[in-house]
């Protein structure tokens, strides 16, 4: 219905501004760039787009960003509805669960990749989402809770693959 989804937006507006009276708290001075490090001292985009690695993390990160988690957001509710035909009650299950995946594993996943190379863990993160899309993509060979379920699962094991992709990517920024 399509007031459920307004009430999620003003609950998603609300949650904004929470976040802008937390910005408007600090005190002030922060955030400022001291002169030495401005963009006039040399420091800036043209510093980031020289620099070899950083471009080499862009393009890695492109692909996956694009085909795994764009396509979360994106393809993947379409994909569920029209091709596998899933309730479109599914889907929220399926976002719920990907969300308690992520807020429950984070402790575990960071722990267990602790010891990884950053490159090796950014890897098994993309691994993990390629096993979660064929998971979902699977649901369009079932029909009824088994599609479902499929959708919902495959939604849970890319929560995994979130958990391990932010923290390495930051880092590795």
């Amino acid at each position: 219905r399509v007031v459920t989804f307004q009430r999620l937006y003003l609950i998603d507006a609300v949650t904004f501004l929470g976040f802008a009276l937390a910005l408007a708290s600090l005190p002030s001075g922060v955030g400022v760039v001291p002169p030495s490090r401005s963009p006039e001292a040399g420091i800036g985009w043209s510093t980031v787009v020289a620099d070899r690695r950083m471009l080499m993390l862009f393009g890695c990160g492109l692909v996956p960003l694009t085909f795994g988690l764009a396509q979360l957001e994106a393809g993947a509710t379409a994909y569920a509805v029209s091709v596998a035909h899933v309730n479109p009650r599914v889907l929220g299950w399926a976002f719920a669960l990907n969300t308690v995946v992520v807020v429950v594993s984070q402790l575990a996943v960071l722990r267990l990749a602790s010891s990884w190379r950053r490159t090796t863990a950014l890897a098994t993160a993309v691994l993990i989402w390629s096993v979660a899309w064929a998971i979902v993509s699977t649901a369009a060979l079932a029909s009824g809770a088994r599609a479902a379920t499929l959708v919902i699962l495959g939604f849970a094991v890319f929560g995994l693959g979130e958990t391990l992709w932010a923290p390495i990517v930051t880092a590795l920024v």
